[in-house]
Formats: C-alpha cells, sequence, structure tokens
C-alpha cells in the first residue's frame, strides 16, 4: 500500500510546519488543500521543522541555528 507524503512525513490536520530553504513546489507536493496544515517560514510554535539543504557546507553553517530550534 503507498503511502502519500502526508502519512510518510506523520503530518496530520492542524500542525504547524516551519520550513527553510523549503523548494517553492514544496505545499503543493504535500498536497494540503484539503488539509489544515499551516507551512510558514517563521513561527514561535510549530510541530515539525522540514530542513533543506544544498549541500553539506550549508548543512554544517546553519546546524546550530536549527539544533536550537528543537
Amino acid at each position: 500500500m503507498a503511502l502519500s507524503l502526508l502519512a510518510k512525513l506523520k503530518i496530520k490536520s492542524g500542525m504547524t510546519l516551519i520550513t527553510l530553504h523549503a523548494p517553492i513546489d514544496f505545499a503543493k507536493k504535500l498536497q494540503i488543500s484539503a488539509n489544515d496544515v499551516k507551512i510558514t517560514a517563521k513561527a514561535k510554535s510549530y510541530d515539525q521543522i522540514h530542513w533543506f539543504v544544498l549541500n553539506r557546507a550549508q548543512m554544517e553553517s546553519e546546524l546550530a541555528k536549527v539544533m536550537d530550534m528543537l
């Protein structure tokens, strides 16, 4: 049985996702139009962090910031 991307990422209705460097079509790929999920780049309260990096150097330079967010 194929799971949707929402199911694979354990995203449920009512959640707030914070994204860092998300692709433009991230929300579209999640197919959240019918779900009550908020995607934002800045939020004080959130349920999940989705962090997209291009390479190891970017990951290493941003890691401390992301760890503080956890």
